[in-house]
C-alpha cells in the first residue's frame, strides 16, 4: 500500500509527518514526530482551545476524534512517539477501515474504494458522479480535494501492482518497492 499512502501524505500535506493544521492558532512545542502520542493529543486540544478551526496533525492529517479512535484500536499506550512509522500504521488503519482489504480482495471497485478514502481525507477527490473531483468536504471553507480521480487510480493500481508511484508527475514509476 507504499504508493496509496504516499498519495494520501501528498494530497492532505506539503510538510509531510510534521505538518498540522495551517490555520492553527498556535505551534507544537517541538517537531511532531519527537512528541509521544500523548503530548500530540493534549497539544490538539491546546491548539482548539486557542482558536483552530482544526486539530489535523501529521502526513495523514488526521483529527482529534479519529486520533483518539486509532491510538485505542491499535492499542497504543501514548508513549509511542508519532514518529513516521506510527503515523503510516495509523494511516493504514484508516485504509483498512476503508475497505482496503475488500478491495484487495475485488470485492469492491476503484471507485468504491476511492470514494470511501474520500470520506476519511479531505485532500482526496470524490471518483464519480456530480461531485467527482472534489472534496468530499468541499463547501466546509476548510477542505479541498488536492489531487485528480485520475491520480488515485494510478495510484491504487501501483498499490495494486507492487511498483511505485511519482505523484508528484502523477505517473507509475514502475519499479517495485
Amino acid at each position: 500500500p507504499d504508493a496509496l499512502l504516499g498519495l494520501i501524505r501528498s494530497a492532505e500535506t506539503s510538510k509531510g509527518y510534521e505538518d498540522y493544521y495551517s490555520g492553527s492558532a498556535i505551534s507544537p512545542p517541538k517537531p511532531l514526530t519527537q512528541m509521544t502520542l500523548r503530548e500530540v493529543r493534549a497539544w490538539q486540544d491546546q491548539s482548539v482551545a486557542a482558536g483552530s478551526e482544526s486539530s489535523a496533525v501529521g502526513g495523514y492529517q488526521i483529527i482529534r476524534d479519529t486520533f483518539d479512535g486509532v491510538t485505542k484500536q491499535l492499542g497504543f499506550t501514548g508513549d509511542e512517539l508519532f514518529t513516521p512509522e506510527i503515523q503510516d500504521q495509523m494511516g493504514m488503519h484508516l485504509m483498512a477501515e476503508d475497505g482496503y482489504n475488500d478491495w484487495v480482495a475485488g470485492n469492491i471497485t476503484d471507485e468504491q474504494f476511492g470514494n470511501n478514502l474520500a470520506k476519511t481525507w479531505a485532500g482526496l477527490p470524490v471518483m464519480n458522479g456530480t461531485d467527482a473531483g472534489r472534496s468530499y468536504y468541499a463547501g466546509d471553507g476548510l477542505n479541498a480535494s488536492t489531487v485528480q480521480p485520475g491520480n488515485v487510480i494510478e495510484a491504487l493500481n501501483a498499490s495494486r501492482n507492487g511498483t511505485s508511484y511519482d505523484f508528484v508527475r502523477g505517473t507509475g514509476g514502475g519499479t517495485t518497492g
